[in-house]
């Protein structure tokens, strides 16, 4: 064994050196995040935002269904000025307005479409008194195709809208409409001959009504994922994805499961036979592997590691799922997984080449 040698003891130039790189580094340290909460950069285009008649709605179906009134923290202490406040603190340029679950929809035709203008005019309320900060994805009153193409219209040549928000499914009397089912395929027409962003978000309200529900008591709700990944089936089965090849489909939390299941879909489609083959002629991995993915509520290392192998990084784009989820957090998972070279496209590039209005 090699005898243990005396370690010299430092000198005092030595000490300050030390001191004085260390200090560096944290200054350094600072100034960068500092930087990067100043930066103009970032594009969210999962904003969420709760005009007064919103919150009304969400009252009232609480009330309807036997459940407390009350709003959640999240939904409660919403307002403009907390999210102006909120993009500035972390570079936030501009945050793409959309409604939250369950979008306009609380099961009433006449009521949907009063919402949805209500929310639509309220989301360009604040495009207008802050000018370049925001954008909208425009709610629509699905699951009727006759008042949805009357909103795209108003939406798009009156309100300048970037594109719409539709939902997941939709809860009906008769169960549920997905966002493939046929009698949607006037609106998918609509926004494909307009070469539209379509944004999915969750759905129908609450896990209980999700297509499973809670596997058990004292089980965390896991079904939003799986939500998400039988609206994207819905469209690819039917072929609304591969008829409609012009809209810019984008869908949150990463697709849900679909990133881990491309391939067993894939595999599985090639068993279908020429119906299949009609509808979708190119293939599942073709109009999965073309599709865009926001990537809020999936920032672990698994979950982009998913996205990042299914799809070009130019069709990864930023999100926050504001107010529900901290967009700090958000932010820190980006920051981990990539690097410069491929995580700034992700904050602002990517979505800038999706929207036309952000070119």
């Amino acid at each position: 064994m090699e005898p243990m040698r005396e370690q010299a003891s430092p000198t005092r130039r030595h000490i300050v050196a030390s001191a004085a790189a260390g200090a560096g580094a944290l200054l350094a340290g600072k100034l960068a995040w500092a930087q990067a909460a100043r930066s103009p950069g970032r594009i969210d285009l999962h904003h969420h935002y709760f005009p007064p008649a919103f919150l009304d709605a969400q009252r009232d179906i609480a009330v309807r269904q036997n459940r407390p009134a009350a709003l959640g923290a999240a939904l409660a202490g919403w307002s403009k000025a907390r999210t102006i406040e909120a993009m500035d603190r972390y570079g936030i340029a501009i945050g793409v307005l959309s409604i939250s679950t369950p979008g306009p929809w609380f099961g009433n035709i006449e009521e949907s479409t009063r919402l949805a203008r209500e929310c639509n005019e309220y989301a360009a309320e604040m495009m207008r008194d802050h000018s370049g900060r925001f954008g909208l994805f425009a709610a629509l009153p699905l699951p009727d195709p006759d008042a949805a193409l009357r909103e795209i219209e108003y939406a798009f040549d009156t309100l300048q809208a970037y594109g719409v928000a539709i939902m997941t499914s939709y809860a009906t009397s008769a169960g549920a409409t997905w966002p493939g089912d046929p009698s949607l395929a006037p609106v998918f027409a609509e926004l494909n001959r307009r070469k539209a962003a379509a944004f999915f978000h969750l759905g129908r309200v609450g896990s209980s009504q999700l297509f499973c529900g809670n596997v058990g008591s004292g089980v965390p709700d896991v079904e939003t994922p799986h939500e998400i990944t039988r609206a994207i089936m819905s469209l690819l089965f039917n072929g609304t994805l591969s008829r409609n090849p012009d809209i810019r489909f984008i869908f949150t939390n990463a697709g849900g499961t679909v990133p881990t299941l491309s391939g067993r879909i894939a595999a599985a489609t090639k068993r279908l036979g020429a119906e299949f083959n009609r509808l979708v002629p190119k293939g599942a991995e073709y109009e999965l592997k073309k599709l865009n993915y926001e990537v809020s509520n999936a920032t672990s290392p698994t979950s982009l590691a998913a996205i990042a192998a299914l799809v070009s990084p130019s069709q990864i784009v930023f999100g926050t799922d504001y107010p529900f989820v901290p967009i700090e957090a958000t932010i820190a998972g980006i920051d981990a997984f990539w690097a410069g070279a491929l995580r700034d496209p992700v904050y602002r590039a990517n979505a800038a080449t999706l929207l036309r209005h952000l070119a």
